[in-house]
């Protein structure tokens, strides 16, 4: 899990990246604070539906809470100065998939400090970095 009180002592000086991470290794990007928003939770939805058409949502769950379940990585940066810390948040370390490691491995200069950080307490004995 991610420990908050990192962000009092990283900071910041790049842009990092504001998106998802599809477990086929596709990355679609949205704005900051918008992985909730119902247009991109219906979009991110129907492609999980599509990848496991076996995989139903449960009756209590809501859309993101099953895109989730189901492996996508939300990710979100403020970039440099910003208050609002940045984040990656990888809900089943376990179900991280070969795809997203190698983007993960394939992109993580492209994160800022912050996401650098939490991605390599979570996952560091899989990241060749």
């Amino acid at each position: 899990m991610m420990d908050n009180n990192k962000h009092f002592h990283i900071v910041n000086t790049k842009v990092g990246k504001c998106g998802t991470l599809v477990p086929d290794g596709s990355f679609i990007e949205c704005e900051y604070g918008e992985h909730r928003s119902d247009l991109n939770t219906h979009m991110l939805y129907a492609l999980a539906k599509t990848l496991f058409p076996d995989h139903h949502r449960r009756s209590t769950e809501s859309m993101y809470e099953y895109v989730t379940r189901m492996g996508f990585i939300t990710m979100g940066s403020r970039g440099p100065g910003k208050e609002v810390f940045s984040h990656i948040l990888v809900h089943s370390k376990t179900q991280v998939s070969n795809e997203q490691i190698a983007w993960f491995n394939s992109h993580f200069y492209e994160l800022d400090e912050m996401q650098q950080s939490d991605l390599k307490s979570v996952l560091k004995e899989r990241l060749d970095v």
